[in-house]
């Protein structure tokens, strides 16, 4: 097998805008902590690597709502219903037309990473080849 990094996993804090006035700017990340947070069923450890990366102890979460997917929590950011600890590559988007803003500075990156995974022996296919090139130009260009 051939396994190509693509882009780390950086996490970061957003809300949509309407969230981020309602309630007061978050200075110390300890704030976070008596919000709604929104948490991904697939990665349910990503608030705990964020608060940690801030030094804070979180001990017990607010119950906060569950999706089954870091996308569903994403939407449910962007409509207005808490905090989602985003992937920040995952997020660009989003963030660059102001559907959500980050709530706090603080990026955290986790020991994981996106990869392309292949076949060695694939990777001389003509149309493997220039997916994995412009997969991994498009990528690079990003970061």
């Amino acid at each position: 097998m051939r396994y190509d990094t693509l882009f780390p996993i950086e996490l970061l804090p957003v809300c949509s805008p309407a969230e981020f006035n309602k309630h007061p700017p978050v200075h110390d990340s300890r704030e976070l902590l008596d919000r709604t947070l929104l948490h991904s069923m697939k990665r349910p450890h990503d608030w705990r690597i964020w608060f940690e990366a801030a030094d804070v102890t979180p001990g017990s979460f607010r119950e906060g709502l569950s999706f089954g997917n870091s996308s569903l929590a994403y939407q449910a950011a962007i409509d207005g219903l808490g905090i989602a600890v985003a992937h920040l590559e995952l997020v660009q988007d989003d963030l660059k037309a102001g559907r959500l803003l980050a709530i706090h500075p603080l990026v955290a990156r986790t020991a994981d990473s996106y990869h392309l995974v292949g076949r060695e022996t694939d990777v001389g296919r003509p149309e493997i080849a220039a997916f994995r090139d412009w997969l991994l130009s498009e990528t690079r260009t990003q970061n």
